[in-house]
């Protein structure tokens, strides 16, 4: 892709030209003026005076603020002060070409001083800009670390996987960000019916089983094994918390309801999360607390949610309002319990007691960058932001009370101590998570951001108009947290190719140096880069999870190799109309053939009369098997939805050939 061409207001280009020529020094034996010259004549007045205003309004707003430069207005002011600077130095080497300035030169020395102090002022300011505006770029040069090396341990009923499920149909937003009556969350923007089902197979695809309830069985089975070291899935009584991201909602300024469409955690996914608790996991809607701790409950998520889960629990930072909608809704009652590894805090150790006496905890985050240069953030405006990405590993930031003590150990410096691994760990906060998800309906590029197009695979949203309804519509979900904040951070870097806004010369997305300090830390938590002694209850950490990046077709080192490969594996389910894997099962006597036509895949099968999933046996060759044997397989692709089931009995004599199962 090319790169933009530079932004040049309208008339620019005319204005220099038209300057040029009516400055031309034309000689004359009539000193008279010639009626037919009046353009010129007027030129000369009015385009000097029009660049002289344009330097001088650039100058009084630029050299208090640099990053004033971006702003539209000046944006037009400054080509034609340009032109007039340029003007003024091609009219004054003219003027001292003729002798008889020289002597008004020697005269007006002070006033040329002047003038030329002016110039010189413009041209330093406007170099100061380019070197600001260039520094600021420069803080957003983050590339990746060479690809498929993990660092960690993975965790997970499969190991480090995560799941990428997309239907380009559940999401479809105007872009009309501009609208108050038109918004991202609203109930006609997003198919609730679609995000149930992409959270369906998106759980049942992690925990390779063929039931929602079989995987929830799976989830709290496994997390209770690992962490509890009880042998058991959910118990009636256990409370679940759910930290969803409301960053825009209200920012604890008395607002209630959402007044822009910065992105937030959307209405659909929460309840689609909610809805797969009760009815698949037998929570109880009022054992279920859906929160965030620094922000209100925008009243449109309330009121959604309430419509089909009346009795579903929220909880947010500010004390609850009159003003908001009744229901089950609490303000958060603080309590001390964390502690850090590192940092100085004391507010930051703070939650809410209400998630501190929770037995689980679902990390709702969004898929979202934090940080994008002031200077270039033309739609939503605001600072740069603290450090570098969101997801997971930073949602816990809306958990405690006193988040800005932690800011500066977020923003990037280099190898350092992070208070996100102490907040992953801790024992009543991210440690009690049993399940990563990240929103990936919509999005964003920075904390305050509206929703952001995806232009490259496997989105491949358009973006040259950004009023357009194609969006990331996606749901990731993982049982490892380091793992999927890999994932998100590879698919945010991996858009910011190919996505140069025209306007600014500069890509849409930008990721911010050191974004990944956090995963480093995390993944070699019980010997981390930074040398900090991580420890949690007297005991240092382990690694919380695997880190890698993709390779250039989008693998990581489990895709690669699926047994021996001891990073991540990301699975991606395209739910429109793309094509499923497919498998064949044909049957010789008492020897079995399976096939599957779909390159790339991995058959799995069961002589049990069982549903194969891809913790079933692997086919790696033809087998036999006991007349009257019941043999069903599935083929599985790493980019495709799995196959349907191939089932064939053995007969006591014949051959039987199934055909190909979509």
């Amino acid at each position: 892709m090319q790169p933009a061409a530079p932004f040049t207001p309208p008339g620019v280009r005319g204005l220099e030209n038209y300057m040029r020529q009516g400055t031309r020094c034309t000689c004359s034996s009539n000193s008279g003026t010639n009626p037919g010259s009046w353009r010129k004549i007027l030129a000369r007045v009015w385009a000097p005076f029009l660049g002289f205003a344009a330097l001088l309004w650039f100058l009084i707003r630029v050299v208090p603020k640099p990053s004033r430069a971006s702003y539209p207005c000046q944006r037009v002011a400054f080509p034609i002060a340009s032109a007039f600077i340029l003007w003024l130095a091609g009219s004054l080497a003219s003027a001292f070409a003729f002798l008889r300035l020289r002597e008004w030169a020697r005269r007006s020395r002070y006033a040329v001083v002047a003038i030329g102090a002016a110039a010189a002022l413009a041209v330093g300011v406007w170099f100061q800009h380019s070197l600001s505006s260039q520094a600021a770029v420069n803080g957003f040069t983050w590339t990746p670390e060479a690809a498929n090396h993990p660092i960690g341990v993975a965790r997970g009923i499969n190991p480090g996987r995560v799941v990428l499920a997309r239907d380009p149909l559940a999401a479809h937003w105007s872009g009309n960000y501009t609208s108050s009556l038109d918004n991202w969350w609203d109930a006609a923007a997003t198919d609730q019916t679609r995000v149930d089902t992409m959270l369906s197979l998106a759980l049942r695809k992690l925990t390779s089983t063929t039931t929602d309830a079989n995987a929830w069985n799976a989830i709290f089975g496994y997390y209770n094994r690992t962490h509890r070291s009880l042998n058991r899935g959910y118990q009636a009584g256990e409370i679940i918390a759910i930290k969803i991201n409301l960053n825009n909602s209200g920012a604890m300024t008395g607002g209630t309801e959402k007044l822009t469409n910065a992105i937030d955690a959307s209405p659909q996914t929460v309840l689609a999360v909610v809805d797969q608790l009760v009815k698949n996991a037998g929570v109880p809607a009022e054992d279920i607390i859906v929160y965030d701790a620094r922000r209100y409950i925008y009243g449109d998520m309330l009121r959604y949610v309430w419509a089909s889960q009346p009795n579903a629990r929220f909880l947010q930072g500010p004390p609850v309002l009159s003003s908001q909608t009744p229901g089950p809704l609490e303000s958060a009652n603080f309590s001390k319990v964390l502690t850090f590894s590192g940092g100085s805090y004391n507010l930051a150790r703070y939650i809410p007691a209400q998630i501190e006496t929770a037995t689980y905890l679902v990390n709702l985050a969004l898929l979202k960058a934090h940080a994008y240069p002031a200077q270039y953030s033309t739609m939503e405006g605001g600072g740069d932001g603290v450090t570098g990405i969101t997801l997971c590993g930073k949602n816990h930031f809306g958990s405690v009370e006193g988040t800005s003590e932690m800011h500066d150990d977020a923003r990037p410096h280099g190898v350092h101590y992070d208070p996100r691994v102490d907040l992953a760990a801790a024992p009543t906060l991210g440690a009690k998570t049993i399940l990563f998800l990240l929103d990936a309906l919509y999005g964003g590029r920075k904390y305050n951001s509206f929703p952001i197009h995806l232009p490259n695979p496997p989105f491949n949203n358009p973006v040259s108009v950004y009023e357009n309804s194609k969006w990331p519509s996606s749901i990731l979900a993982s049982l490892d947290g380091v793992a999927i904040d890999s994932v998100g951070l590879d698919i945010l870097y991996s858009n910011s190719k190919n996505n140069v806004d025209p306007n600014t010369g500069v890509a849409r997305i930008l990721i911010e140096n050191n974004a990944d300090n956090y995963l480093h830390e995390m993944a070699m938590a019980s010997n981390p880069p930074s040398g900090t002694v991580y420890a949690q209850g007297g005991k240092r950490l382990p690694s919380l999870g695997v880190h890698e990046h993709w390779n250039s077709a989008r693998q990581y080192s489990r895709n690669l190799d699926h047994i021996y490969g001891t990073g991540i594996e990301l699975d991606y389910l395209p739910l429109d109309q793309s094509p499923t894997a497919k498998s064949a099962i044909s049957i010789s006597g008492t020897t079995v053939h399976i096939s599957t036509a779909t390159s790339n895949s991995r058959i799995f099968y069961t002589v049990n009369g069982a549903t194969p999933t891809d913790h079933s046996t692997l086919y790696t060759a033809p087998f036999s098997a006991a007349a009257g044997t019941t043999v069903k397989a599935i083929a599985v692709n790493d980019n495709l939805r799995d196959s349907g089931v191939a089932t064939a009995k053995i007969p006591v004599a014949n051959t039987a050939v199934l055909a190909e199962r979509p």
